[in-house]
């Protein structure tokens, strides 16, 4: 969820600094693996690169990576 997303994403902030930093440490608590240099470059590329919104209220970038870790098929448990 958004909230949780922002969570994580503030309690990364409060650990880490620099992308490479808060990347590893949400691979980290999300999937409890570091990335893999591919995976590194992808996000550094997404944080960078985050489109900002039309209304002028942008979503964290940090934050929509937490989203997109959260919907990694490693996160999803199938019953």
């Amino acid at each position: 969820s958004l909230e949780r997303a922002k969570a994580l994403a503030n309690s990364v902030r409060e650990k880490a600094s620099g992308d490479p930093a808060q990347i590893e440490l949400c691979y980290l608590r999300c999937l409890s693996r570091r990335p893999t240099a591919e995976e590194l470059r992808e996000a550094r590329e997404f944080l960078r690169e985050f489109p900002e919104s039309p209304g002028g209220k942008s979503l964290d970038p940090l934050v929509g990576f937490c989203l997109g870790l959260f919907n990694l098929s490693e996160m999803i448990v199938l019953d």
